[in-house]
């Protein structure tokens, strides 16, 4: 995939994602009773997840700082602000703190409260998922080391696996609804993954590229992917990347988005389309 204009930072996402998180918003709230089906994802033309066009920049007026999200700026369906749990005044007199917890799903809290009222805490991303005993806990962005220097967030949506070099076919690994994507950068040396000392959340590969360093940043329901340059370019750079994602297809949605899809429509991953940014104000 090609595609970024020469600005200092260039980023990029990867975003797991259910049909209830791309269309209609639902904001996370206390309601009785089951949660309604949600409506069918907008299908677009599609091509092989083999052949992905190039993700290409519209020409951008230079940013003085970091912006404040690098995924979906221009879906408003999705709210990444949600709270994990609503207050009291939220919900028309529900507490949470002081009801039982029954049971959890991947977008719902179960209760019940002292009248024996039962609550469903619902949210319109992901904020359970399944841990290696096959129960439902929180979600986290923690990523840890595993074997072969490798590292892996493993109670994440997408079960991000990062490989323990920059140059391996599968740098980038994300699985979710039995499908499973692969990433790598073309050109990207032996740097060795580095575990930030300052996030949980956050790995890098130092000199992953001349003069670029590879980023990573687990979030709610994505990864970031950022490459930090050195210094300004003196022509335009051209970064690919190779996607592998058997069984899915890619289609371009309203936003110019990239989803992978499986043979029924549903979107199993998202690929928004990337941005640059400056790092630093510049001198006067």
């Amino acid at each position: 995939m090609r595609g970024f204009r020469p600005l200092v930072l260039a980023g990029f996402g990867l975003v797991a994602s259910v049909a209830i998180a791309l269309s209609v918003a639902v904001p996370a709230d206390a309601i009785p009773g089951p949660i309604p089906p949600s409506p069918p994802v907008e299908q677009t033309s599609s091509r092989p997840a083999t052949d992905v066009p190039p993700l290409t920049s519209k020409p951008l007026t230079a940013y003085l700082g970091e912006p404040q999200s690098t995924t979906r700026l221009k879906n408003d369906a999705v709210d990444t602000s949600l709270p994990a749990t609503p207050t009291r005044e939220a919900v028309g007199g529900f507490d949470p703190s002081k009801a039982t917890l029954t049971g959890r799903t991947e977008l719902t809290d179960e209760y019940v409260d002292s009248s024996g009222q039962q609550w469903t805490v619902a949210s319109a991303q992901p904020k359970n998922v399944l841990n290696a005993e096959g129960q439902w806990v929180p979600m986290s962005t923690t990523i840890g080391a595993i074997a072969g220097g490798a590292a892996k967030a493993s109670l994440h949506p997408l079960s991000p696996v990062f490989a323990s070099t920059a140059d391996s076919s599968k740098l980038l690994q994300v699985s979710r609804q039995g499908h499973t994507a692969t990433m790598s950068l073309d050109g990207a040396k032996a740097a060795p993954l580095q575990l930030s000392k300052s996030s949980n959340s956050e790995l890098s590969y130092a000199n992953a590229l001349p003069g670029a360093d590879l980023r990573y940043q687990v979030r709610g329901v994505s990864v970031s992917e950022q490459l930090v340059l050195a210094a300004a370019p003196q022509s335009a750079p051209v970064y690919d990347w190779h996607l592998s994602a058997p069984g899915l297809t890619v289609q371009v949605n309203k936003f110019g988005d990239h989803d992978l899809v499986d043979a029924s429509g549903t979107v199993i991953f998202s690929i928004p389309q990337p941005i640059m940014w400056l790092s630093v104000r510049p001198r006067l």
